[in-house]
């Protein structure tokens, strides 16, 4: 089909033309984590993506948008140190862990509807998707681009030519900073590597917990979205979409994971480079919300929202055109 569509691409700091793998398709991947109530912030974050996928289905493409539910694996610093984000709000509530994620998926999907956003093709648990995560973990290992110490997985960065793929020279010693901030990880072969599996060495109290050929555990946040996206998406991912903060670590890791001899399989679509090869989809990010220069971080949906249902229309339409629109002013 005719091919106008440009966006702006995170990872090559250029706006390009969608080159999707397959002409007149475009398989698109998102994710939250539902530990607590969404904020505008988050939800702004969906409010792009939703503007999106509309906008390509609207221009003819066929899109086939998939969503994981983060229901197991998120530490808290999403740096492999910290609680798990889900075991914390089950601490705090007196919850199991799947209640706090029933609920707060729920809170999420309404939110969702209040500001017209369009519930994804697919939308699946990482819980629901354990093999998956087992099965690449393997292969990861079987190729030398994993290692196992301590009882966990790590996948092993200095196998890559670039890490920081999402940064320029000038934001590397920045980058490095933050995760010189964490808490150090003694089993970890170089600063940057990062869990693909932990086991019962670690987070004793881990609430859900499953058996592997590495012994009982639970997987790394990392390792689920690129389960999920090859169990549902297929063979090619075309477009990658989040708020920034997921650029690093968490979709820098996505793509580490990748970058090894099935990257034109794994992680293919987009013709352009990623880490100094061939294949991956398009990242697009959105920014943070700002207003007079201060952003907006935990402001609910319900604080936009009057409960009158004679103004409850208009004011979603007003909503999320400001929160769509809005440029960030933080700089």
């Amino acid at each position: 089909m005719e091919n106008n569509f440009k966006f702006y691409n995170t990872l090559t700091k250029k706006i390009e033309t969608v080159i999707p793998h397959e002409d007149g398709k475009i398989a698109m991947y998102t994710c939250p984590t539902v530990y607590h109530f969404a904020h505008i912030g988050n939800l702004r974050s969906y409010i792009m993506e939703d503007v999106l996928e509309k906008s390509l289905r609207y221009v003819g493409y066929d899109v086939k948008r998939v969503m994981n539910i983060t229901d197991v694996g998120h530490l808290a610093s999403d740096a492999d140190t910290g609680e798990d984000k889900m075991l914390k709000g089950a601490k705090r509530e007196h919850k199991t862990v799947m209640e706090i994620a029933k609920f707060y998926t729920d809170a999420f999907f309404e939110d969702c509807k209040k500001l017209n956003i369009k519930t994804p093709d697919v939308v699946e648990p990482a819980t629901n998707c354990i093999p998956e995560f087992i099965k690449m973990i393997e292969g990861l290992l079987e190729k030398g681009y994993a290692y196992q110490a301590g009882g966990n997985v790590y996948f092993d960065t200095s196998k890559l030519d670039n890490y920081y793929v999402f940064s320029t020279q000038a934001e590397l010693e920045t980058l490095v900073g933050v995760r010189d901030d964490v808490d150090e990880d003694t089993n970890k072969k170089n600063k940057t590597d990062f869990v693909l599996w932990f086991t019962k060495s670690k987070f004793e109290d881990q609430a859900l917990k499953w058996d592997s050929p590495w012994g009982v555990g639970y997987p790394g946040w990392h390792i689920e979205c690129s389960g999920i996206s090859m169990k549902y998406n297929g063979e090619y991912l075309d477009l990658h979409c989040g708020g920034v903060d997921n650029a690093f670590p968490h979709h820098t890791n996505e793509i580490a994971q990748r970058q090894q001899d099935q990257v034109p399989r794994l992680y293919g679509g987009v013709q352009q480079t990623v880490g100094g090869l061939d294949g991956g989809p398009t990242q697009c990010h959105g920014v943070g919300l700002h207003v007079q220069g201060h952003q907006i971080f935990h402001a609910p949906v319900e604080s936009l929202l009057p409960d009158h249902p004679a103004q409850e229309v208009l004011r979603r339409r007003q909503t999320r055109l400001l929160v769509a629109v809005s440029v960030d002013d933080a700089a």
